[in-house]
């Protein structure tokens, strides 16, 4: 059961010139009223008439972890204090939070994609989860993705600050449905912050459409996922993400080539002839990157290849399309590396050394 058809299954132009609206709205309300966020669109010489729909998306500034752990909490706030009726902590990184608030339109939004996601993921039926979302927000919360993790469905909720019910599976589970008429989804290129196409791996930055209290425009989440805009079986329209993979700070930057330790990993690990462990050194050389795959076999003579130079071009091929470029491969005696009780892959960036 879809929830709520009128806006989970329209067309994507519908859904472009809503955002579109929403986000022209946003941003008057932002520079007018959030004193953090008017001062960064002035340094950029940015206005609300600047903004005209989602075509000029691209011209708004970003904003990240580091900003809201430097700002004054009082200076993201977008409306007065006594339009706040709850206020929460969340926390942004490892030993900081930080204060937000709800008005009443923010929760009557949270309820509603709870009530989206639940139903996508298919829960409609639990009273206690719909009992849960009129009483408590944070035990609902906890106890619907616990119920949805037992059946493998996947609730997408990014910290508070960015919304706690920003995605869900369905039953398909081919990716999860961003409820986009709240929340602008962008993947975009980990180092140069320009989008990337369809189901391609990119950063996921986030602007909350409609929150009031305490609104995020270009939240660098530093998620790394992909989009795609395809319609689903399960007649729903929105845009769907996959599974967080890395984190935006864990991608190497590899003589020019954003690289993924997760498809090295993958690369290595699909060599299923090869039965060994792997230490994946990226380095610095004469000011050029180098990197070496230490190959270790699992069991003495477990490596079903007689020649060693067979063995290490079929190895320097595959991280090679990961990479990029061709890497140095070494076939370490048994143990040398110290690796052989850890993980099967083992990536280090060593350049800074």
């Amino acid at each position: 059961m879809i929830w709520n058809q009128s806006r989970e299954c329209m067309s994507r132009d519908e859904m472009n010139e809503l955002q579109g609206r929403q986000l022209v709205k946003l941003v008057k309300h932002m520079y007018h009223n959030a004193e953090y966020y008017r001062m960064k669109m002035k340094l950029l010489g940015i206005e609300p008439g600047d903004i005209q729909g989602m075509e000029d998306l691209d011209k708004l500034p970003f904003t990240t972890k580091q900003d809201l752990k430097r700002a004054d909490w009082g200076e993201l706030f977008a409306v007065p204090q006594n339009e706040i009726i709850r206020y929460q902590t969340t926390c942004i990184a490892a030993g900081s939070e930080v204060m937000i608030g709800y008005t009443k339109n923010d929760l009557r939004i949270w309820k509603e994609c709870a009530q989206r996601a639940i139903h996508t993921a298919g829960q409609q039926n639990t009273k206690e989860l719909q009992s849960l979302i009129q009483d408590d927000m944070l035990w609902a919360e906890k106890s619907v993705l616990e119920k949805s993790a037992a059946k493998e469905n996947i609730i997408c909720g990014l910290c508070r600050f960015a919304g706690s019910w920003f995605a869900g599976a369905c039953k398909y589970q081919k990716g999860m449905h961003v409820q986009e008429d709240y929340f602008l989804a962008e993947v975009l290129d980990a180092n140069t912050s320009t989008a990337v196409p369809d189901r391609c791996k990119g950063e996921l930055v986030v602007t909350t459409l409609s929150k009031e209290a305490v609104p995020l425009i270009r939240y660098k989440t530093t998620n790394i996922t992909s989009i795609h805009h395809e319609r689903c079986e399960c007649g729903r329209t929105t845009a769907r993400i996959e599974k967080f993979c890395e984190r935006a700070d864990e991608v190497l930057l590899i003589r020019g080539n954003t690289v993924f330790p997760s498809y090295i990993e993958s690369v290595l690990v699909d060599l299923e002839d090869i039965q060994a462990h792997y230490m994946v050194s990226v380095k610095k050389e004469a000011n050029l990157d180098i990197v070496e795959v230490f190959a270790e076999p699992d069991e003495p003579g477990c490596f079903s290849y007689t020649d060693d130079e067979i063995l290490k071009n079929k190895i320097a091929r595959a991280v090679q399309s990961a990479v990029g470029m061709k890497p140095r491969v070494i076939l370490a005696e048994n143990h040398s590396t110290g690796n052989f009780e850890g993980p099967k892959v083992t990536i280090a960036d060593d350049r800074s050394l």
